[in-house]
């Protein structure tokens, strides 16, 4: 199945299998984190954003987290500011639509 075009909502519907490829069909990676758990990617799409959460102790899986706004948007904000080494023009940047 060909998916053309994302809504929040027609998304949220799509089965896992169809939300992992279609992010990485037609998703911008904004940002990548590494913890002792897990790998959390920041993707934008069509409007909104989707967190892709990737446990290190079984890679085979991981949970798609699609949002619009909030504290896990406020989380990536934070990190940004507060991070000083980031220069002009480097990955870190991104924008952000409220």
């Amino acid at each position: 199945m060909q998916i053309e075009h994302s809504s929040f909502y027609s998304f949220v519907k799509l089965s896992e299998q169809q939300r992992r490829r279609l992010l990485k069909e037609k998703g911008t990676l904004l940002d990548t984190e590494n913890n002792a758990d897990n790998i959390v990617k920041l993707y934008f799409l069509d409007g909104f954003y989707v967190e892709e959460i990737i446990p290190l102790n079984s890679p085979g899986t991981s949970e798609i987290v699609p949002f619009k706004r909030g504290y896990k948007l406020e989380s990536y904000r934070a990190t940004e500011s507060d991070n000083s080494s980031i220069k002009p023009n480097s990955s870190k940047k991104f924008l952000f639509l409220a």
